[in-house]
């Protein structure tokens, strides 16, 4: 689950470089100056408002996600991908089990934790394997800040 946290935080982080990286340079392309030396107002209202987002990410409460995340885990269940819309405290969780009980039990666990809410199985499906069969469903919710 760290592996994990530290994925999607160095995802942001990249996100956040970059926008600032094209800012620079486009404040340097267009007036030939050096960025320390130009005023804010030159810079685009899109480019402004890259930077602001990706701080506005970074900002965000990650702790309450993977904590929520960390304390709902199963040995039983697989996390396929966690899919954060940080604009909207939005997630959707894709995971995958041998067991329809254990799915319902981790979705159960799910909604009992303090940062999580609006938690809903939204699709599940059986995928046989020649081996095994097993349940690959998605979970959708959203996070709270604290």
């Amino acid at each position: 689950m760290l592996g994990l946290a530290s994925l999607v935080l160095m995802a942001v982080v990249v996100d956040y470089f970059n926008s600032r990286a094209r800012i620079v340079f486009i404040q340097q392309s267009a007036t030939g100056t050096s960025a320390a030396t130009m005023p804010i107002s030159k810079i685009g209202t899109s480019e402004l408002s890259a930077a602001q987002a990706s701080m506005a990410r970074l900002a965000l409460p990650w702790n309450v996600l993977f904590a929520a995340m960390e304390s709902a885990t199963s040995d039983k269940v697989k996390l396929i991908s966690l899919e954060p819309d940080a604009e909207k405290r939005h997630m959707r969780i894709v995971a995958e089990t041998e067991d329809v009980y254990e799915m319902l039990e981790y979705v159960r666990r799910l909604t009992a934790q303090p940062g999580l809410s609006n938690i809903t199985l939204s699709n599940q499906q059986v995928a046989e394997d020649q081996q095994k069969s097993a349940v690959r469903f998605t979970v959708d919710g959203s996070w709270a800040l604290r």
